[in-house]
This record gives C-alpha cells, sequence and structure tokens, in this order.
C-alpha cells in the first residue's frame, strides 16, 4: 500500500509545481509510478489519503492549498475558448500536406492556462521536409494574425510552433528521459493526426513508462485526417532553401534553442532542469509530512 500513497503524493507534488490542481482520472493518467496500478487498488489508496488533502469537487490539491483549485475553475472558461481557438487553427494548418501530427503542448495541452497565456503546438512533419513545413505554417499563421513573434509581450491566443519533429526522429534522445519530458509527451492534447503518427511517436518513446505507467496509450485525437501525397514531394524540393534561410536567421537570435535536421525545439529557458530539480526539493521536503500515512 505504501507505494500507492508515494505515487499519489508524488503525482499531487509535481503538479503543485505548476500550481495546478488535479482530478481524480487525472491524478491516475499521471501517476507518478513505473508500475501499472488497477484501478481498483488506486481507488482504494486514494480513498484513505483524500482526507489528508485539499479536495473541492472534482479537484484535488495539497494541503493549505485551495487557492490554485479556485484558480483552476477560473482559468475553466478560458482553457475551452483556447482550445476551440487551437483546433480551428490546426484544422487549416492539416492542410499543409507535409503536417501529419499537430498536438497543444504547454499550458493548454495539459490545461492549466490562463486567460492571457499563448497557445503552443507541436507539429511533427513528413521525413526530410521540417522547415519547409516551418516555413509555411509561419506564413500562414501571420495571414492569420496568429502568429506568436519572438519577444512578443502580449500573445494572448496567439499560436506559437515551439517544437517540430520530423517522423524519422520519433524517439527522443537519451538525455531527455526524465520525468519533465515524460509529461510533456504525456500531457499532449492531440488535434489533427495522419497515417497513425501519434501513435508512433508514443511507441517511440516508450520509455516515458518509466516514470508514468499510465499515460503510454496517450489521449484520444480530435481529428484524424486521411493520408495526403499530393504536393508532399513538390515541398521537399524547397527543403534545403527553406532550411537554409531559416538557419540563417535562428543563429542571430539564438539563446537555448535545438535546431537539427529533423528537430527543432525553441525554449529560451532551460524550464526541464529548473523544474526537475524544484521536483527533487519538494520530495524531500514533503514526503515526510506524509510518511505516517505510508
Amino acid at each position: 500500500m505504501g507505494n500507492k500513497y508515494k505515487a499519489i503524493v508524488r503525482t499531487l507534488l509535481y503538479s503543485d509545481i505548476f500550481d495546478f490542481p488535479l482530478t481524480e482520472a487525472e491524478i491516475y493518467y499521471y501517476l507518478l509510478t513505473d508500475t501499472r496500478i488497477s484501478k481498483s487498488e488506486f481507488r482504494q489508496a486514494f480513498t484513505e489519503l483524500l482526507p489528508h488533502l485539499m479536495y473541492q469537487k472534482p479537484y484535488i490539491a495539497l494541503p493549505n492549498r485551495g487557492n490554485i483549485i479556485q484558480r483552476r475553475r477560473n482559468n475553466e472558461r478560458w482553457l475551452n475558448l483556447k482550445r476551440r481557438e487551437a483546433s480551428q487553427i490546426a484544422r487549416i494548418l492539416s492542410y499543409i500536406p507535409t503536417i501529419y501530427f499537430i498536438g497543444l503542448s504547454g499550458g493548454v495541452g495539459v490545461g492549466s492556462a490562463n486567460k492571457d497565456d499563448d497557445i503552443d503546438f507541436f507539429i511533427i512533419t513528413k521525413k526530410n521536409c521540417i522547415y519547409i513545413t516551418r516555413l509555411i505554417s509561419l506564413l500562414v499563421l501571420a495571414i492569420l494574425g496568429k502568429r506568436r513573434k519572438r519577444g512578443e509581450k502580449n500573445a494572448r491566443d496567439k499560436i506559437c510552433l515551439n517544437m517540430f519533429l520530423d517522423e524519422s526522429s520519433l524517439a527522443l534522445p537519451l538525455d531527455r528521459h526524465d520525468i519533465y519530458t515524460a509529461h510533456e509527451i504525456a500531457q499532449i492534447y492531440p488535434l489533427v493526426d495522419r497515417n497513425n503518427t501519434y501513435l508512433r511517436f508514443l511507441s517511440a518513446n516508450k520509455w516515458i513508462a518509466t516514470f508514468l505507467a499510465h499515460a503510454t496509450l496517450g489521449r484520444k485525437v480530435k481529428f484524424q485526417k486521411l493520408q495526403q501525397s499530393l504536393g508532399e514531394g513538390l515541398l521537399r524540393i524547397f527543403e534545403p532553401i527553406a532550411r537554409y534561410l531559416q538557419l540563417k536567421y535562428i543563429k542571430r537570435h539564438r539563446t537555448k534553442e535545438i535546431v537539427t535536421n529533423n528537430f527543432i525545439a525553441f525554449h529560451p529557458k532551460d524550464y526541464r532542469s529548473i523544474i526537475v530539480k524544484t521536483y527533487q526539493q519538494k520530495i524531500r521536503k514533503n514526503l515526510l509530512n506524509f510518511s505516517s500515512l505510508f
């Protein structure tokens, strides 16, 4: 029983870093365990632990953290509006034939966004088409007036294309196999999928089960698209030119971006190391408070 208690508390401690309470279903999905636990076993441990937590139906938080529950309630309206907006933009971008998957990441993906947040897209492209796909996507967003520009402060509801991956490199590198990246994968909110790319991406990153054993099946995709071949070959011709132009621009403004031939990630701050360190500190500081229950 002890391990189940600890898994629930660890899950809430991690979520608390983001001031984000969880529902019972979310705790089970994001449960920090490397071993699957049946829903009945989880329910038993959860029920016994619940009196020692902050519970305002349907949300659960750590003791004395009721303020974040009200914050999530206040943000629900904005979250729904942002996801609706994101779905509409994703459907437009899905006509680009080299886009194989679009998912929401960041706060809008997990459900913690507030009204002033932008909307982060994670995109998987056809092999050898990552730069031409990014270029066309940026142009489309600019025409729609939805592109978030570098350094833009008022970016409410703008689309930030912060990560691109091509289908030839779906497995993330070993140096990113940590609790933060596992969570980022698990909390992707799938909008558009073509050629079963989402399932292929999850399959290529099964390592997340060492952190989140219940999240390996992913989430339901909103829009399934038919395979497209028309235009893919033509766009691939322009890949070298698109790559040259974008790399030239990126180098002038580069901070902590990761840029390769098949992976582009724009993260000016190293949130990954900050979050992992903060989580470890919270575990050392807070887990002892629940030790009498384990």
